[in-house]
């Protein structure tokens, strides 16, 4: 006799990769589902919408028919894309670097319109402080108030900051890539997992916001595509430190704002264990959420820079290591970072975080678009 299901329970199997041992119908056969079926090839047929009137009388509920099986109507040919809970990686091959596309930058935004923006925001209301300004869905949903885009952009900012910045420098790449191309260059990763990796242990692989940082469609590309993988961590004294590694070259590179005097042989004893326990929890998360990307940690090797800014305070550390995250080409900084232009740096990053295409919220009108 046939199985009978609603749409929505097929619909849940369907995405389960419940299906497989499901066949088409045998013409003029018995509809015999008895001992047997599990020794009978993959679904073949699935009937949708309403059946035949010699079978039930009509309804909008789904049969499957066990038959001899047709290989060409399987409907989940080209949807396996997970095994065991892990993402199947068929490529690993490095999307364009952006730095080898002449036309390429981030939008601009006139430095004129960012210092009134900036002005502007530190004259408005309570009232229009506390509307939400930015409403971007991730995951994670992320909302800021104006007074939290103040205190991130004007002050110091927070892991929220930089979440939403991550979002904004996504959106910025993803501009210089055809629709259809999931490989990328970059894949900035929030402080986040950094501070849940420096916890020690494997509970980190159990979290399903780490697992949402390598894998899902809200990224838009394939994270096994990119060469360069980014993670800020928040460190002693407030100070973040930019930790880059390079999977094509096997280099974990270092870049701190505070100790941008000290040689290159004491930032690589200063940073050796935290170097060697991001490496392990990055190697085990693609372990964990992969299939086909292999990865070993004696593979890396440490690299240490040496910046020829001053040493900022610790409220400016964040923003050196978004500006050594846009810049960095892997090889070298693209463009250097000095205290006199940190003020701008800051103002344009919250003029495209403001309006970035992902943020569903809608700014004070007066500051996207003030009076210069």
């Amino acid at each position: 006799m046939p199985i009978y299901m609603s749409m929505g329970s097929f619909g849940q199997l369907y995405l389960d990769g419940g299906l497989e041992n499901v066949v088409q119908p045998a013409r003029g056969g018995q509809h015999d589902l008895g001992a047997g079926v599990q020794a009978v090839d993959n679904m073949g047929f699935v009937h949708l919408g309403k059946r035949k009137e010699r079978d039930v009388e009509e309804t909008n509920e789904v049969i499957f028919y066990q038959g001899k099986p047709v290989r060409e109507l399987n409907l989940l040919a080209g949807f396996a894309n997970e095994a065991d809970g892990r993402k199947i990686v068929t490529s690993t091959e490095n999307g364009v670097s952006p730095f080898r596309i002449p036309e390429f930058n981030y939008e601009f935004v006139s430095p004129m319109v960012a210092h009134a923006a900036w002005i502007k925001i530190q004259q408005l209301s309570q009232d229009v402080m506390n509307r939400v300004w930015v409403d971007a869905q991730g995951p994670p949903h992320v909302k800021m108030t104006g007074y939290e885009i103040y205190e991130n952009f004007c002050q110091t900012m927070n892991d929220k900051g930089f979440e939403v910045a991550n979002m904004m420098m996504r959106e910025q790449d993803g501009r210089w890539y055809a629709p259809s191309d999931r490989a990328r260059f970059h894949h900035p990763m929030p402080p986040y997992f950094a501070s849940r990796i420096m916890e020690g242990g494997n509970s980190f692989l159990s979290d399903p916001l780490i697992k949402n940082l390598f894998v899902g469609e809200h990224l838009g590309y394939d994270v096994e595509t990119c060469r360069l993988i980014t993670v800020s961590l928040k460190g002693e004294g407030g100070f973040h430190v930019l930790y880059v590694f390079d999977m094509l070259k096997k280099i974990a590179h270092v870049m701190d704002p505070k100790r941008t005097q000290w040689n290159l042989l004491e930032l690589e004893r200063k940073h050796a264990q935290v170097m060697d326990r991001m490496i392990y929890g990055l190697c085990k998360c693609i372990d964990k959420f992969f299939k086909g990307w292999h990865v070993r940690e004696d593979e890396f090797i440490r690299k240490a820079h040496r910046e020829l800014h001053a040493p900022p305070n610790s409220f400016d550390s964040p923003f050196y290591t978004l500006h050594y995250t846009t810049c960095f080409d892997g090889e070298l900084m693209t463009e250097g970072m000095w205290a006199d232009k940190m003020l701008r740096f800051k103002q344009k990053l919250m003029m495209l975080v403001l309006t970035m295409p992902a943020n569903n919220a809608l700014p004070a009108g007066t500051v996207i678009n003030p009076r210069v």
